[in-house]
């Protein structure tokens, strides 16, 4: 009996994950493997699989078997500098984002990580030059003109930051962790009517597309709502906002 190829298996595998079939292609990743160990695709999406579905120590092996079988491998360098990323281990992070980025200069994904790696290390001049790298050539990127935007703010240029918030939004409407962010900075700017602004279509869409929502949650848009209502002085609608931000498990304590 001829077994399928190593390529097919992996090949399939992919397919079923991007039907989010994740335990068939597990499957079909580990039957890769099983046919020709030396493979390193199959290695790398058996290990990414792992971690994604939290199984770090084998997901680590898989990977680094990978990066053995074949040390150009890009994408595999950004999966473990993810890995050490989640691991809090920053410096290894770095160097295999570095890594990935010499042998793909133009990985988009892997410069928006590394950009965000040197922004938590406290490199703010870095992260700001990693991020207008990739805004230059890819200007129609919201996400990264939302990451220069935040790294910005850190540095304290806030009106750069704006026009960068202001951009990403333009671009991708719908990207409520800059349209947060954008209003978080207005406050601290005591800018409430422009924040009030940024929130009030914002709130209707968050509450409607939760599943959408990455990390924004409706009681961050009312807690906000409530600082810039208060920031206003319209006392009633800042009690309500905060009100309804308690109510879904926001910290308000400095709001009431």
């Amino acid at each position: 009996k001829v077994m399928p190829d190593a390529y097919f298996l992996d090949r399939l595998g992919s397919s079923y994950e991007e039907s989010r079939l994740l335990g068939l292609a597990m499957l079909l990743y580990r039957a890769a493997t099983r046919v020709n160990a030396s493979f390193p695709s199959a290695r790398y999406n058996l290990g990414r699989l792992l971690l994604k579905q939290g199984h770090v120590e084998q997901g680590m092996a898989e990977v680094q078997e990978a990066l053995r079988l074949y040390p150009e491998f890009a994408e595999a360098h950004e999966v473990l500098g993810l890995a050490y990323t989640e691991q809090g281990r920053l410096h290894e992070a770095v160097v295999q984002m570095q890594q990935a980025l010499v042998l793909h200069p133009d990985l988009v994904t892997a410069q928006n990580h590394l950009g965000r790696l040197y922004r938590a290390q406290g490199r703010l001049d870095e992260a700001i030059q990693t991020f207008r790298n990739l805004v230059t050539r890819h200007p129609d990127i919201a996400e990264a003109r939302h990451n220069l935007a935040v790294a910005y703010a850190h540095k304290g240029l806030q009106e750069l930051a704006i026009e960068q918030f202001t951009e990403a939004l333009r671009l991708r409407p719908d990207l409520h962790a800059a349209r947060l962010d954008l209003a978080t900075l207005l406050l601290e700017m005591q800018r409430p009517h422009a924040a009030l602004d940024a929130l009030q279509p914002f709130l209707a869409a968050v509450s409607q597309d939760a599943e959408n929502s990455g990390s924004v949650a409706p009681a961050e848009v009312h807690y906000r709502l409530g600082i810039a209502y208060l920031q206003t002085r319209q006392f009633a609608q800042a009690w309500q906002h905060a009100r309804q931000a308690e109510a879904l498990g926001a910290p308000v304590t400095d709001l009431i």
